[in-house]
């Protein structure tokens, strides 16, 4: 599982991050602009996942490399789901 702790270090470590609460979830802003936004079962879904831009092209890449962890939210997005029971060494490398 994606520690979220993890995320919020790697996000501050970045000069400018601010971060607040949007939609209910952990969400990194530089100025007014999102990069990162942490979801923890969101709803109940039952899923964790971590949302961030993706580069042009990376979206379609990450989607078709890993459907099982990576799917489209909407343009210029991906994101990667993390599951309990599942450690992934790649998504570990991601982060």
């Amino acid at each position: 599982m994606i520690s979220f702790e993890r995320v919020r270090k790697l996000c501050h470590s970045l000069d400018g991050v601010e971060e607040k609460l949007s939609h209910g979830e952990p969400t990194f802003f530089v100025g007014k602009r999102v990069f990162v936004m942490y979801s923890a079962n969101h709803h109940g879904d039952l899923r964790y996942a971590l949302w961030c831009n993706a580069a042009e092209g990376a979206q379609e890449i990450l989607v078709k490399s890993d459907p099982q962890n990576f799917f489209v939210v909407k343009d210029a997005y991906a994101v990667t789901r993390a599951k309990a029971q599942r450690k992934s060494s790649r998504r570990s490398r991601l982060l």
